[in-house]
């Protein structure tokens, strides 16, 4: 990476912690967990979609803490030492500290979990909404779940809806993929994008992806020294 794109991430990292210090935002809003971007992938056959979610495991975390399952003052000590962490440090000890607070096995079987899983994420078909179901929270804590909708129809166009931890963080974005052409960019205003995932559907081109990235991803994610990190891997990839 070269030294003047450093600097600019780095600026953009302390513009965004003064506008949040002047805007009383939480602390929760200056970070994307540990910035990496959690990413849904879609995967349709016949009437059924397949959904795969996956994060950094503090954003997992962060998810525990929104159900009561782990400490929120531990978020925000987490999220302080982030902040704080050298560009070269290995932030992997944050990580594991901030997940061991979590009350795993209360996650796992409160039924709490599922319950806001389907309502942060959805799919509808037609404006009719395709009923979910969680098919794996074995890697839940790792930043992996896996749900299925069950459309009424063979699956073509698709509206896909995201909120998660929109309400602790009104930063938060996941970027969503069929892992063929375009991305998606769901925030806290734009929740709701519309998917083709047709076997004939026509690629939308590099164009439509770069324009969707340069907006919501380069534009408002990638800031700062975590940022740097996040350049290094795949978006959305576990530490």
């Amino acid at each position: 990476m070269t030294e003047p794109l450093r600097a600019l991430l780095r600026a953009g990292f302390v513009t965004l912690l003064a506008v949040g210090a002047l805007a009383g935002l939480p602390l929760a809003a200056t970070a994307h967990g540990s910035l990496s971007i959690p990413t849904v992938r879609l995967d349709a056959r016949g009437d059924t979609v397949e959904v795969v979610w996956q994060a950094a495991a503090d954003d997992a975390a962060a998810i525990a803490v929104e159900l009561g399952m782990a400490p929120r003052q531990a978020l925000l000590d987490h999220l302080a030492a982030l902040a704080a962490l050298d560009d070269d440090a290995d932030p992997q000890p944050l990580v594991d500290r901030l997940v061991a607070q979590v009350d795993a096995e209360q996650l796992l079987d409160s039924g709490a979990l599922e319950t806001y899983l389907l309502d942060a994420i959805a799919v509808q078909q037609h404006d009719r909404r395709c009923p979910g179901q969680i098919t794996s929270l074995e890697r839940f804590l790792d930043g992996e779940a896996t749900l299925r909708f069950t459309c009424q129809e063979p699956v073509d166009t698709i509206t896909l809806h995201i909120t998660l931890l929109t309400e602790q963080d009104p930063t938060h974005r996941t970027l969503s993929t069929d892992g063929r052409r375009d991305v998606a960019v769901h925030t806290l205003a734009a929740p709701t994008h519309a998917w083709d995932l047709g076997v004939d559907a026509d690629s939308p081109g590099l164009a439509t992806t770069v324009g969707v990235l340069g907006t919501g991803l380069l534009g408002a994610a990638l800031t700062g020294a975590g940022a740097l990190r996040v350049l290094g891997r795949p978006v959305g990839a576990s530490r």
